[in-house]
Protein backbone atom coordinates (compact mmCIF):
# COMPACT_ATOMS: atom_id res chain seq x y z
CA UNK A 1 0.00 0.00 0.00
CA UNK A 2 1.03 3.68 -0.84
CA UNK A 3 2.48 5.82 2.21
CA UNK A 4 -0.10 8.13 2.26
CA UNK A 5 1.06 12.08 2.07
CA UNK A 6 1.94 13.68 4.64
CA UNK A 7 -0.52 15.38 6.50
CA UNK A 8 -3.49 13.28 5.11
CA UNK A 9 -5.89 11.22 7.26
CA UNK A 10 -5.01 7.91 6.97
CA UNK A 11 -8.55 6.76 6.77
CA UNK A 12 -9.39 9.48 4.03
CA UNK A 13 -6.63 8.50 2.03
CA UNK A 14 -7.88 5.08 1.96
CA UNK A 15 -11.02 5.82 0.88
CA UNK A 16 -10.01 8.54 -1.76
CA UNK A 17 -12.57 8.05 -4.55
CA UNK A 18 -9.72 8.90 -7.24
CA UNK A 19 -7.12 6.08 -5.90
CA UNK A 20 -6.97 4.12 -8.77
CA UNK A 21 -6.93 6.79 -10.97
CA UNK A 22 -3.33 8.14 -9.27
CA UNK A 23 -2.17 5.24 -8.88
CA UNK A 24 -2.95 3.10 -12.08
CA UNK A 25 -2.02 -0.26 -12.35
CA UNK A 26 0.13 -1.50 -15.17
CA UNK A 27 -1.96 -4.29 -17.39
CA UNK A 28 0.57 -4.93 -19.78
CA UNK A 29 4.72 -4.47 -20.07
CA UNK A 30 6.64 -4.43 -17.17
CA UNK A 31 5.12 -4.42 -14.03
CA UNK A 32 1.84 -6.03 -14.99
CA UNK A 33 0.40 -8.37 -12.81
CA UNK A 34 -0.14 -12.00 -14.19
CA UNK A 35 -3.10 -14.21 -12.54
CA UNK A 36 -1.90 -17.85 -12.06
CA UNK A 37 -3.64 -20.81 -14.14
CA UNK A 38 -7.10 -21.30 -13.11
CA UNK A 39 -6.28 -24.72 -11.46
CA UNK A 40 -8.17 -28.12 -13.07
CA UNK A 41 -10.15 -30.07 -10.55
CA UNK A 42 -8.44 -33.87 -10.99
CA UNK A 43 -10.65 -36.31 -12.15
CA UNK A 44 -8.87 -39.41 -10.31
CA UNK A 45 -10.57 -40.21 -7.30
CA UNK A 46 -9.07 -42.08 -4.51
CA UNK A 47 -9.73 -45.37 -3.72
CA UNK A 48 -10.62 -46.52 -0.41
CA UNK A 49 -7.16 -48.61 1.35
CA UNK A 50 -7.69 -52.31 1.58
CA UNK A 51 -8.56 -53.13 4.62
CA UNK A 52 -6.79 -56.88 4.24
CA UNK A 53 -3.34 -55.86 2.12
CA UNK A 54 -1.80 -58.93 0.91
CA UNK A 55 1.73 -58.40 1.69
CA UNK A 56 4.76 -60.18 -0.72
CA UNK A 57 5.50 -62.33 2.36
CA UNK A 58 1.93 -63.69 3.02
CA UNK A 59 1.83 -64.34 -0.84
CA UNK A 60 5.14 -66.35 -0.64
CA UNK A 61 3.65 -68.33 2.65
CA UNK A 62 0.59 -69.13 0.14
CA UNK A 63 2.27 -70.63 -2.36
CA UNK A 64 4.65 -72.25 -0.47
CA UNK A 65 1.64 -74.08 1.19
CA UNK A 66 -0.04 -74.85 -1.63
CA UNK A 67 2.96 -76.54 -3.32
CA UNK A 68 3.68 -78.62 0.00
CA UNK A 69 -0.16 -79.79 -0.27
CA UNK A 70 0.34 -79.72 -4.12
CA UNK A 71 3.24 -82.48 -3.53
CA UNK A 72 1.21 -84.68 -0.29
CA UNK A 73 -1.30 -85.29 -2.73
CA UNK A 74 -0.15 -86.77 -5.40
CA UNK A 75 2.50 -88.62 -2.73
CA UNK A 76 -0.81 -90.45 -0.86
CA UNK A 77 -2.01 -90.69 -4.63
CA UNK A 78 0.88 -92.66 -5.69
CA UNK A 79 0.70 -94.95 -2.52
CA UNK A 80 -2.58 -95.65 -2.48
CA UNK A 81 -2.82 -96.56 -6.26
CA UNK A 82 0.87 -99.02 -5.46
CA UNK A 83 -1.20 -100.62 -2.72
CA UNK A 84 -4.48 -100.77 -4.62
CA UNK A 85 -2.67 -102.63 -7.51
CA UNK A 86 -1.11 -105.23 -5.33
CA UNK A 87 -4.35 -105.93 -3.82
CA UNK A 88 -6.01 -106.33 -7.02
CA UNK A 89 -3.18 -108.53 -8.70
CA UNK A 90 -3.89 -110.38 -5.06
CA UNK A 91 -7.67 -110.80 -6.21
CA UNK A 92 -7.13 -112.03 -9.38
CA UNK A 93 -5.11 -114.73 -8.65
CA UNK A 94 -7.11 -116.06 -6.38
CA UNK A 95 -10.12 -115.57 -8.42
CA UNK A 96 -8.88 -116.99 -11.66
CA UNK A 97 -4.97 -119.15 -10.39
CA UNK A 98 -7.56 -120.49 -7.12
CA UNK A 99 -4.35 -119.90 -5.02
CA UNK A 100 -4.97 -118.48 -1.39
CA UNK A 101 -3.66 -114.78 -0.86
CA UNK A 102 -5.57 -114.24 2.39
CA UNK A 103 -2.68 -112.75 4.42
CA UNK A 104 -0.91 -110.63 2.43
CA UNK A 105 -4.73 -109.21 1.24
CA UNK A 106 -5.03 -108.39 4.92
CA UNK A 107 -1.70 -106.13 5.09
CA UNK A 108 -3.04 -104.66 1.51
CA UNK A 109 -6.56 -103.77 2.98
CA UNK A 110 -4.49 -102.10 6.20
CA UNK A 111 -2.68 -99.84 4.62
CA UNK A 112 -5.69 -98.76 2.21
CA UNK A 113 -7.41 -98.17 4.86
CA UNK A 114 -4.82 -95.68 6.04
CA UNK A 115 -3.67 -93.96 2.88
CA UNK A 116 -7.18 -93.30 1.16
CA UNK A 117 -8.26 -91.10 3.35
CA UNK A 118 -5.01 -89.17 3.30
CA UNK A 119 -5.05 -89.13 -0.57
CA UNK A 120 -8.93 -88.04 -0.09
CA UNK A 121 -8.40 -85.34 2.01
CA UNK A 122 -5.58 -83.68 0.81
CA UNK A 123 -7.14 -83.86 -2.73
CA UNK A 124 -10.39 -81.85 -1.66
CA UNK A 125 -7.89 -79.28 0.30
CA UNK A 126 -5.57 -79.19 -3.01
CA UNK A 127 -8.53 -78.74 -5.68
CA UNK A 128 -9.33 -75.48 -3.96
CA UNK A 129 -5.98 -74.04 -3.99
CA UNK A 130 -5.05 -75.48 -7.45
CA UNK A 131 -4.10 -72.94 -10.11
CA UNK A 132 -5.22 -72.67 -13.61
CA UNK A 133 -1.47 -72.73 -14.69
CA UNK A 134 1.11 -74.35 -13.34
CA UNK A 135 4.11 -72.68 -13.60
CA UNK A 136 7.31 -72.43 -11.83
CA UNK A 137 7.69 -75.24 -8.27
CA UNK A 138 4.02 -76.13 -9.06
CA UNK A 139 4.85 -77.46 -12.53
CA UNK A 140 7.86 -78.94 -11.60
CA UNK A 141 6.00 -81.22 -9.07
CA UNK A 142 3.38 -81.89 -11.47
CA UNK A 143 5.83 -82.93 -14.24
CA UNK A 144 7.92 -85.42 -11.98
CA UNK A 145 5.12 -87.50 -10.38
CA UNK A 146 3.45 -87.28 -14.04
CA UNK A 147 6.68 -89.43 -15.35
CA UNK A 148 6.26 -91.28 -12.19
CA UNK A 149 2.83 -91.98 -13.10
CA UNK A 150 3.55 -92.74 -16.32
CA UNK A 151 6.44 -95.05 -15.79
CA UNK A 152 3.91 -97.66 -13.79
CA UNK A 153 1.57 -97.68 -16.46
CA UNK A 154 4.11 -98.71 -19.28
CA UNK A 155 5.42 -101.35 -16.55
CA UNK A 156 1.47 -102.89 -16.51
CA UNK A 157 1.47 -102.90 -20.38
CA UNK A 158 4.81 -104.72 -20.57
CA UNK A 159 3.47 -107.13 -18.02
CA UNK A 160 0.39 -107.64 -20.02
CA UNK A 161 2.47 -108.31 -23.08
CA UNK A 162 4.90 -110.73 -21.40
CA UNK A 163 2.24 -113.08 -20.08
CA UNK A 164 0.08 -112.87 -23.71
CA UNK A 165 3.79 -114.09 -25.31
CA UNK A 166 4.25 -116.88 -22.20
CA UNK A 167 0.33 -117.66 -22.64
CA UNK A 168 0.80 -117.81 -26.76
CA UNK A 169 3.97 -119.96 -26.80
CA UNK A 170 2.58 -122.65 -24.37
CA UNK A 171 5.29 -121.58 -21.41
CA UNK A 172 4.33 -123.76 -19.06
CA UNK A 173 1.50 -125.85 -17.97
CA UNK A 174 -1.42 -123.91 -16.30
CA UNK A 175 -2.05 -120.89 -17.74
CA UNK A 176 -4.52 -119.44 -15.30
CA UNK A 177 -1.39 -117.63 -13.57
CA UNK A 178 -0.95 -115.83 -16.64
CA UNK A 179 -4.69 -115.19 -17.13
CA UNK A 180 -4.82 -113.49 -13.67
CA UNK A 181 -1.29 -111.46 -14.59
CA UNK A 182 -3.18 -109.99 -17.67
CA UNK A 183 -6.73 -109.47 -16.39
CA UNK A 184 -4.65 -107.86 -13.30
CA UNK A 185 -2.28 -105.67 -15.84
CA UNK A 186 -5.53 -103.97 -17.82
CA UNK A 187 -6.80 -102.98 -14.52
CA UNK A 188 -3.46 -101.26 -12.56
CA UNK A 189 -2.56 -99.90 -16.07
CA UNK A 190 -6.23 -98.20 -16.03
CA UNK A 191 -5.33 -97.20 -12.52
CA UNK A 192 -2.18 -95.44 -13.59
CA UNK A 193 -4.06 -93.59 -16.60
CA UNK A 194 -6.29 -92.11 -14.47
CA UNK A 195 -4.04 -91.05 -12.31
CA UNK A 196 -1.66 -89.69 -14.63
CA UNK A 197 -4.74 -87.11 -15.72
CA UNK A 198 -5.92 -86.32 -12.17
CA UNK A 199 -2.36 -85.14 -11.78
CA UNK A 200 -2.17 -83.31 -15.21
CA UNK A 201 -5.94 -82.14 -15.49
CA UNK A 202 -4.95 -80.45 -18.61
CA UNK A 203 -7.56 -78.38 -19.00
CA UNK A 204 -8.15 -77.57 -15.22
CA UNK A 205 -11.90 -78.66 -14.74
CA UNK A 206 -13.44 -79.53 -11.71
CA UNK A 207 -14.92 -82.44 -12.47
CA UNK A 208 -12.07 -84.33 -13.00
CA UNK A 209 -10.33 -84.35 -9.23
CA UNK A 210 -14.41 -85.07 -8.32
CA UNK A 211 -14.78 -87.93 -10.58
CA UNK A 212 -10.98 -89.02 -9.89
CA UNK A 213 -11.60 -89.61 -6.33
CA UNK A 214 -15.32 -91.38 -6.27
CA UNK A 215 -14.40 -93.63 -8.93
CA UNK A 216 -11.11 -94.81 -6.44
CA UNK A 217 -13.33 -94.90 -3.88
CA UNK A 218 -15.74 -96.86 -5.77
CA UNK A 219 -13.00 -98.83 -6.89
CA UNK A 220 -11.00 -99.55 -3.42
CA UNK A 221 -14.49 -100.78 -2.18
CA UNK A 222 -14.81 -103.02 -4.34
CA UNK A 223 -10.99 -105.09 -3.72
CA UNK A 224 -11.35 -104.52 -0.24
CA UNK A 225 -15.01 -106.77 0.00
CA UNK A 226 -13.21 -109.39 -2.72
CA UNK A 227 -10.21 -109.65 -0.36
CA UNK A 228 -12.35 -110.08 2.67
CA UNK A 229 -14.52 -113.06 0.69
CA UNK A 230 -11.92 -114.80 -1.42
CA UNK A 231 -14.14 -116.29 -4.28
CA UNK A 232 -12.99 -118.42 -7.02
CA UNK A 233 -13.32 -119.30 -10.11
CA UNK A 234 -11.14 -122.12 -10.35
CA UNK A 235 -12.72 -124.83 -9.23
CA UNK A 236 -9.89 -127.08 -9.37
CA UNK A 237 -8.05 -125.00 -7.07
CA UNK A 238 -10.24 -126.55 -4.29
CA UNK A 239 -8.50 -129.32 -2.59
CA UNK A 240 -9.64 -132.62 -1.18
CA UNK A 241 -10.04 -131.13 2.22
CA UNK A 242 -11.82 -128.00 0.67
CA UNK A 243 -8.96 -126.38 1.30
CA UNK A 244 -6.66 -124.42 -1.43
CA UNK A 245 -4.37 -122.76 1.00
CA UNK A 246 -0.76 -122.92 0.51
CA UNK A 247 1.31 -125.07 2.48
CA UNK A 248 4.03 -124.33 4.57
CA UNK A 249 7.55 -123.44 3.09
CA UNK A 250 9.17 -124.49 6.65
CA UNK A 251 10.69 -127.87 7.10
CA UNK A 252 9.00 -128.98 10.26
CA UNK A 253 6.08 -130.14 8.32
CA UNK A 254 3.89 -129.90 11.23
CA UNK A 255 0.22 -129.76 9.89
CA UNK A 256 -2.19 -127.05 10.09
CA UNK A 257 -5.46 -127.37 11.40
CA UNK A 258 -8.03 -128.81 9.25
CA UNK A 259 -5.95 -128.75 6.68
CA UNK A 260 -3.40 -131.14 4.39
CA UNK A 261 0.43 -130.40 5.17
CA UNK A 262 0.92 -133.23 1.81
CA UNK A 263 3.10 -135.50 4.00
CA UNK A 264 1.50 -139.00 3.21
CA UNK A 265 1.51 -141.75 5.31
CA UNK A 266 4.33 -142.97 4.59
CA UNK A 267 6.48 -139.93 5.80
CA UNK A 268 7.00 -138.75 2.39
CA UNK A 269 5.98 -135.19 0.63
CA UNK A 270 3.61 -135.43 -1.30
CA UNK A 271 2.69 -132.21 -4.25
CA UNK A 272 1.06 -129.45 -2.96
CA UNK A 273 -2.58 -128.88 -4.26
CA UNK A 274 -3.66 -127.52 -7.18
CA UNK A 275 -3.01 -123.83 -7.31
CA UNK A 276 -0.67 -123.90 -4.62
CA UNK A 277 2.65 -124.92 -6.10
CA UNK A 278 5.55 -123.10 -4.43
CA UNK A 279 7.82 -122.85 -7.30
CA UNK A 280 7.63 -122.32 -11.18
CA UNK A 281 6.91 -124.86 -13.28
CA UNK A 282 9.58 -125.63 -15.97
CA UNK A 283 8.84 -127.43 -19.25
CA UNK A 284 10.21 -130.54 -20.60
CA UNK A 285 11.80 -130.74 -23.67
CA UNK A 286 10.16 -134.76 -24.22
CA UNK A 287 6.57 -133.02 -23.89
CA UNK A 288 5.66 -134.21 -20.25
CA UNK A 289 4.25 -131.48 -18.18
CA UNK A 290 4.56 -130.72 -14.49
CA UNK A 291 2.76 -129.27 -11.52
CA UNK A 292 2.05 -128.61 -8.10
CA UNK A 293 5.73 -128.23 -7.19
CA UNK A 294 6.47 -128.89 -3.04
CA UNK A 295 9.19 -128.45 -0.95
CA UNK A 296 10.10 -129.85 2.53
CA UNK A 297 13.38 -129.42 5.02
CA UNK A 298 15.23 -127.32 3.08
CA UNK A 299 14.64 -127.87 -0.20
CA UNK A 300 15.08 -124.90 -2.65
CA UNK A 301 13.18 -124.48 -6.39
CA UNK A 302 16.56 -124.97 -7.50
CA UNK A 303 16.60 -128.13 -6.24
CA UNK A 304 12.68 -128.85 -7.67
CA UNK A 305 13.65 -127.56 -11.13
CA UNK A 306 16.85 -129.86 -11.09
CA UNK A 307 15.18 -132.86 -10.09
CA UNK A 308 11.68 -131.81 -12.98
CA UNK A 309 14.38 -131.31 -15.43
CA UNK A 310 16.07 -134.84 -14.63
CA UNK A 311 12.52 -136.56 -15.27
CA UNK A 312 13.12 -135.45 -18.85
CA UNK A 313 12.51 -139.30 -20.82
CA UNK A 314 12.04 -141.26 -17.97
CA UNK A 315 8.35 -141.88 -18.79
CA UNK A 316 7.21 -142.20 -14.94
CA UNK A 317 10.26 -144.07 -14.03
CA UNK A 318 12.12 -143.90 -10.92
CA UNK A 319 15.54 -141.94 -11.31
CA UNK A 320 18.70 -140.46 -9.12
CA UNK A 321 19.83 -137.21 -10.10
CA UNK A 322 21.30 -134.47 -8.64
CA UNK A 323 22.12 -136.53 -5.15
CA UNK A 324 18.16 -136.93 -5.08
CA UNK A 325 16.79 -139.92 -5.24
CA UNK A 326 12.91 -140.34 -7.29
CA UNK A 327 10.23 -142.43 -7.52
CA UNK A 328 6.56 -142.07 -9.32
CA UNK A 329 3.76 -143.41 -7.94
CA UNK A 330 0.95 -143.93 -10.91
CA UNK A 331 -2.29 -142.15 -10.32
CA UNK A 332 -5.80 -142.79 -11.46
CA UNK A 333 -9.15 -141.38 -10.75
CA UNK A 334 -10.26 -140.28 -6.69
CA UNK A 335 -7.11 -138.12 -5.63
CA UNK A 336 -7.09 -134.49 -5.33
CA UNK A 337 -5.63 -133.44 -8.66
CA UNK A 338 -7.50 -135.99 -10.33
CA UNK A 339 -9.69 -133.12 -12.10
CA UNK A 340 -6.91 -131.14 -12.90
CA UNK A 341 -4.49 -133.24 -14.86
CA UNK A 342 -8.16 -135.01 -16.59
CA UNK A 343 -5.96 -138.54 -17.49
CA UNK A 344 -3.71 -140.84 -15.43
CA UNK A 345 -0.22 -138.61 -14.69
CA UNK A 346 2.56 -139.93 -11.76
CA UNK A 347 3.29 -138.36 -8.75
CA UNK A 348 7.04 -137.99 -7.87
CA UNK A 349 9.17 -137.93 -4.56
CA UNK A 350 12.89 -136.67 -4.52
CA UNK A 351 14.24 -137.79 -1.37
CA UNK A 352 18.16 -136.48 -0.15
CA UNK A 353 18.52 -136.79 3.41
CA UNK A 354 16.38 -134.32 5.20
CA UNK A 355 15.19 -132.26 2.01
CA UNK A 356 12.10 -133.36 -0.56
CA UNK A 357 10.79 -132.29 -3.08
CA UNK A 358 7.60 -133.31 -4.91
CA UNK A 359 5.48 -132.95 -8.29
CA UNK A 360 3.16 -134.30 -10.78
CA UNK A 361 4.41 -135.25 -13.97
CA UNK A 362 1.98 -136.34 -17.40
CA UNK A 363 3.63 -137.67 -20.23
CA UNK A 364 2.68 -136.84 -23.62
CA UNK A 365 1.37 -139.96 -24.20
CA UNK A 366 -0.80 -139.49 -20.98
CA UNK A 367 -1.88 -136.40 -21.73
CA UNK A 368 -2.93 -137.80 -25.13
CA UNK A 369 -4.99 -140.71 -24.37
CA UNK A 370 -8.77 -140.47 -24.74
CA UNK A 371 -9.31 -142.25 -21.06
CA UNK A 372 -10.62 -139.31 -19.52
CA UNK A 373 -10.84 -139.96 -15.45
CA UNK A 374 -13.98 -140.15 -13.42
CA UNK A 375 -14.35 -138.46 -9.98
Amino acid sequence: METPPEGEDTKTFSNHPNIQSVYPTPTSGIGAQTSPPASTPSSVTASPADPNPVTADQSHNTHDSTHILQWLTFMFWGLTVLALAWLTASVFTRLIAGEDTSTFNYYLIASLIILFPCAFVCDMMYVKQEPEKKIGASSRIMAAYSIIFALFGLFALLGIAWNIVAWATGSGLDHSSSKADIVSGLFIFFYYLATFMRTLNPIHAGWIPKTYRYLMLGVIVIFVILGFTKPTFNQKAVAATGSSARYSFGGSGSSNSGSNNNIGPNGKLEPSVVGGTQCDIPVLSDGSTTGQVALFGGATCSDSDANIQAATGKNGGNYTANGFTCTSTKQGPGTQWSDYWNNAFYSYNCSSGSKQTAFNLQTKAQSQSSSALTN
